[in-house]
């Protein structure tokens, strides 16, 4: 395990339990001559990284699709998607071969469905026959390439981009987003809710209340529901920008890409991941399934089961 830092950054991650945790990494090498490509790379019972697949294009995230992880979803920055089932790599595909898509931004599971979604608004759900379908009634239309190439500023202003989504289900689910976009689906067609920011919002974690916590450019942090949002201020996070949130063990957890941070009872703290170790670890992403806490960062990865112990990856 030692070389994996040596060899790779981690991207993004998932897992259902301790002992089966996946990542998505790009090869230092290729990042530094700038040639596309993704590995992922399996842990199992914390004895040895195992190659799980190889892709000669930028990943994005990464998501299973069951619950024993047993077939894992890739995506890649231009749209393209690949599995891992079995200890098998499976199918390489596009995820809309009639449009130009990207950039995409992530892949997630909420409830038992699975959506991936990116700039220009494009957010796609994956039906039960393994197709994609545009999941956006309500949101914007799709632009050509044309359109793109002549209007880009205008469009992004316009379109903005999804950059993360959350919900209990499809009935109950949130999107947000560049600009400060809000959008919540009622299971029919989403909805654009008010907003108090437009600045880009970048994370979003939805607590057992149905309340969501929402963070992003400099310093955002925003909770509530519907239209009613609060915007919560702390000196510990102004300025910072947020790029991944989670909800855990009633806690907050927050990653701006250089430190690990909670929020609980109103108080920002920094969470010390090993003890007596004055050095700061670096968090970018965090994924959480409600029974573990995942934190990766380029070349830091931390798991937790309860908040209070972690254990180091690599």
């Amino acid at each position: 395990m030692g070389d994996f830092s040596k060899v790779f950054v981690a991207v993004s991650g998932y897992a259902e339990s301790v002992n089966r945790i996946f990542i998505l990494a790009h090869l230092h090498d290729a990042l530094r001559e700038k040639i596309p490509s993704a590995q992922l790379m399996l842990l199992e019972n914390g004895e040895k990284w195992i190659d799980a697949g190889r892709y000669r294009w930028d990943g994005v995230g990464v998501s299973g699709e069951d619950i024993a992880g047993d077939r894992i979803l890739v995506l890649g920055r231009d749209g393209q998607i690949a599995t891992w089932e079995n200890m098998l790599t499976g199918e390489i595909n596009a995820i809309d071969k009639n449009i130009i898509l990207g950039p995409m931004k992530g892949i997630s599971k909420i409830g038992n469905e699975i959506f991936a979604y990116g700039m220009q608004r494009q957010l796609y759900r994956k039906t039960k026959n393994n197709k994609w379908t545009p999941w956006i009634k309500g949101m914007s239309k799709h632009y050509t390439h044309n359109e793109i190439k002549d209007n880009i500023h205008d469009i992004i202003n316009k379109v903005g981009g999804i950059t993360s989504v959350a919900g209990s289900d499809i009935t109950k689910m949130y999107a947000v987003g560049i600009n400060g976009e809000i959008w919540k689906n009622n299971g029919i067609k989403w909805n654009r809710l008010d907003s108090p920011t437009n600045l880009n919002l970048y994370g979003s974690a939805l607590t057992e209340s149905g309340k969501l916590y929402i963070c992003g450019q400099g310093g955002t942090l925003l909770y509530g529901q519907g239209d009613e949002w609060k915007i919560l201020e702390h000196d510990e996070i102004e300025g910072k920008d947020l790029y991944s949130i989670a909800w855990f063990k009633k806690k907050l957890y927050m990653a701006d890409g250089h430190s690990l941070m909670m929020l609980e009872d109103g108080t920002v703290s920094k969470v010390d991941m090993v003890s007596k170790k004055s050095d700061t670890i670096p968090s970018h992403m965090l994924f959480t399934n409600g029974n573990l806490l995942l934190s990766v960062a380029g070349k830091e990865i931390f798991i937790t089961e309860d908040g209070e112990n972690w254990t180091s990856l690599i």
